[in-house]
């Protein structure tokens, strides 16, 4: 009899310590500042993407987002002010693309989204859910400013890496940013 109510107390203990340690690494994979993936985990998931669209011969996009005058505000009106305008773009991004898709932080003030088994043309329709949303925070919510994000999207194929997927979506943002 004793050794099995020990038993069951041992396992009832893993199994809290399992949950505290799953808890932890989900965590621990996520950007404190914004609550999306962190740099590492996007990467990590973006690569098995990559893997996965190999295999499946599947389309997959990215958009690279840049927050647009983070710089001026958070001079202006303070880096609390620029970590919500952060906090917010990415609570925006998060809840306006597909449920399979995913954001995660890039840098400072620059966040990967990627928009698994879609196309550049469907990537650019569900994109417009999130231009529309920040369009609609603009008008709702006084700010002494506009949000504002530049995007360019990069489609992958299997013949480039993920720094030229990077590379290329970066470029096509700068592109789109100065017209």
């Amino acid at each position: 009899m004793g050794i099995d109510s020990d038993r069951r107390l041992l396992i009832r203990i893993i199994k809290k310590q399992d949950a505290k340690i799953a808890k932890l690494q989900r965590k621990l994979a996520l950007d404190f500042g914004t609550g999306v993936l962190n740099k590492g985990q996007g990467f990590f998931k973006l690569k098995k993407h990559m893997e996965i669209c190999n295999k499946r011969n599947q389309p997959m996009t990215i958009a690279f987002v840049d927050v647009d005058n983070l710089k001026k505000i958070n001079d202006r009106f303070g880096h609390c002010e620029g970590d919500k305008l952060l906090n917010r773009i990415a609570t925006i991004i998060r809840r306006n693309i597909r449920e399979y898709d995913f954001v995660f932080r890039y840098g400072g003030d620059e966040f990967i989204v990627v928009f698994r088994n879609a196309d550049i043309k469907k990537a650019e329709e569900i994109w417009e859910r999130v231009k529309r949303r920040i369009y609609e925070e603009n008008i709702r919510r006084r700010r002494p400013y506009t949000i504002s994000i530049s995007v360019g999207f990069a489609g992958y194929t299997d013949n480039i890496s993920l720094q030229e997927l990077i590379e290329f979506a970066d470029k096509n943002m700068y592109r789109n940013k100065s017209v």
